[in-house]
């Protein structure tokens, strides 16, 4: 009861995210995103050049409108949408629809054809040459089978015939007939004998995922992490810019006060005496306007006031005389010319005074750790025990250039299995144009752990995983050079041997084994050998003792070598070498140990 309830609250999970409606031929696209049928075939319709981005991740897949017709059905999206129909069929009354003609309610289901009929569907298939041996349940065994339990799918080109095969030559499900058309002396089994190989193969894969998945998790907490660095650096900045400018803005604000204040002063003593002024002169031209409009009056008396005139005459003459007489005061005009002075040349390079700097400074993510005289940068290849390498930084900054400032570097080896061991810390010594150095020689083999740190902070890749293989493995594969130096699909292998005594034949390499022989891949004196073609070497000196490094690493394409002479650091790279590979020598080599 549980599981089906589970299943009826899963609709999110059978919702395509175009139509926003339950799938319908739910297909899968190469990036393991599934759509309607219906709705691929739209989206590659409106694309440009048959190229189509993925609506979740935005892969880009190269696919035509016919091509999704081939797309492979989503097998468990379609049983979980076949299930809850059925479950829902049970707990109410919803009919589920024939889906060979549908308009009429499905009663059974073909077990073969993975289909849901009607009455009358099912009475045709069983009539049918090419169906009658179908086997058909009703609704009720099917809810209780589950529509997982009993499928057959049959051939594309032989279309009686089941796939039960699977050819491991060709990795294709095959029918009976397919292995006589067209798979005779291929490698096959049946699908039940190899389900569980084939899915071992994706187990392994999921765990490589997985831990890629860890990686990206772990990069993807290095970025919030520097995201939240780059805040705070961000918010002390603004901060430390307000306090500034506000600080400034209050120096300016008082400088503006102060400067209207002068202004202000200076001119209030200014208007004072000339209000004193205009106080004087105005008392003087009325005191003389009032005398003289007296003085018109008494003139203007008639006969009859002869007496009074005459009584007034002294007291009018005296006071119009002291008025003729009296001296003005000289009007002082205080000349002053205020002018507001600034000084251009600090105005003027005020935005220069407070400036944000950009510093580069180095950069973790953007160092590079190499290993070995010659060898590709940022790789680090598994090597042999007693063998000495030689391990490189090269600091950089932010915009991968060399960053020749000092820093801090520091690197430590620790053995991780089969027993783990302490931090071995590795000295290390500045050299030119930002580059960093060291030395190491493992004494055991096993799995490592190579740290690098630039201010503290690990450099981009570090830890990084270092595999040092048994010392004896190496002169064994000198000796009898049986097995490949590869081991698995994405390792790296450095070694270092001695040319004791130089000889015309002295070839040092790799070979890959063929059918009809082999292809050789390495140098000799004057010349190299690419796939057995003879080429100019660029290693022009050869000597007796002399050291040869040799660095494979694995790419998409193949196997990339570089073999490098110690003495004169000449080398010579060889790319598109065939997988898998082993030693190939010729002359007196020994491997260089310590």
């Amino acid at each position: 009861m549980a599981e089906s309830e589970e299943k009826v609250g899963d609709v999110k999970d059978v919702t395509c995210c175009l139509c926003l409606e339950q799938y319908q031929d739910p297909r899968v696209l190469a990036c393991l995103h599934t759509y309607c049928r219906h709705c691929l075939e739209s989206l590659v319709e409106h694309s440009k050049e048959c190229t189509v981005s993925c609506p979740q991740c935005r892969e880009k897949i190269e696919i035509s409108v016919d091509e999704v017709e081939e797309l492979k059905v989503n097998f468990m999206l379609k049983d979980l949408i076949e299930n809850m129909l059925l479950d829902q069929e049970n707990k109410v009354n919803i009919s589920i629809s024939c889906e060979t003609c549908p308009t009429d309610h499905a009663s059974g289901r073909c077990v073969d054809c993975s289909e849901f009929m009607c009455d009358f569907c099912i009475e045709s298939h069983r009539r049918l040459f090419r169906t009658r041996q179908h086997t058909i349940i009703s609704l009720q065994e099917a809810t209780a089978k589950s529509t997982t339990s009993c499928k057959s799918h049959y051939c594309q080109h032989h279309k009686e015939e089941k796939l039960i095969l699977l050819c491991d030559t060709c990795d294709k499900l095959i029918c009976r007939d397919c292995v006589i058309n067209g798979h005779r002396d291929h490698k096959y089994d049946f699908t039940s004998n190899i389900i569980d190989r084939e899915k071992e193969l994706i187990k392994d894969k999921i765990e490589e995922v997985k831990s890629k998945q860890a990686d990206l998790s772990q990069a993807l907490a290095n970025v919030l992490n520097e995201k939240a660095r780059i805040e705070v650096q961000r918010k002390s900045l603004t901060s430390e810019i307000d306090d500034f400018i506000n600080a400034q803005i209050s120096t300016l604000e008082r400088m503006h006060t102060n400067l209207k204040d002068e202004v202000i002063s200076d001119y209030e003593n200014i208007n004072k005496h000339l209000a004193s002024q205009e106080d004087y002169l105005s008392i003087s031209i009325e005191n003389c306007n009032s005398c003289v409009k007296f003085a018109e009056r008494v003139c203007q008396t008639g006969p009859g006031n002869k007496v009074e005139v005459l009584s007034l005459k002294k007291e009018v003459l005296s006071r119009l005389s002291n008025l003729a007489n009296s001296t003005i005061q000289d009007v002082l005009f205080e000349r002053m010319l205020n002018t507001f002075k600034i000084d251009e040349d600090f105005w003027r390079s005020l935005s220069k005074k407070a400036f944000l700097e950009r510093k580069v400074t180095a950069d973790p993510q953007q160092c590079i750790v190499s290993m070995g005289t010659g060898a590709e940068p940022g790789t680090v290849y598994s090597m042999f025990a007693q063998q000495r390498t030689n391990i490189s930084v090269a600091v950089k900054d932010s915009k991968k250039k060399h960053y020749n400032a000092p820093v801090s570097v520091e690197a430590c080896v620790q053995k991780t299995s089969p027993e783990p061991g302490e931090a071995t810390p590795l000295s290390v010594i500045k050299q030119p144009y930002g580059t960093y150095g060291s030395t190491y020689i493992p004494h055991e083999d096993g799995d490592y752990k190579l740290s690098v740190t630039v201010n503290g902070e690990h450099v981009r890749g570090s830890p990084f995983k270092l595999r040092v293989r048994p010392k004896g493995d190496l002169v064994k594969m000198l000796e009898k050079p049986s097995d490949s130096l590869l081991l698995s699909e994405y390792e790296h292998v450095a070694f270092r041997f001695k040319l004791l005594q130089v000889e015309w034949l002295s070839n040092i390499g790799v070979a890959h084994d063929l059918r009809n022989g082999q292809q050789v891949w390495g140098c000799s004196p004057e010349r190299k050998y690419v796939a057995n073609k003879e080429k100019t070497s660029s290693i022009t000196s050869w000597k007796d003792n002399d050291v040869f490094d040799v660095y494979l690493g694995r790419e998409e394409q193949g196997v990339r070598m570089v073999i490098c002479n110690k003495r004169t650091r000449e080398r010579d790279v060889f790319e598109g070498i065939h997988f898998p590979v082993q030693l190939y020598s010729y002359g007196r080599w020994r491997p260089q140990f310590g």
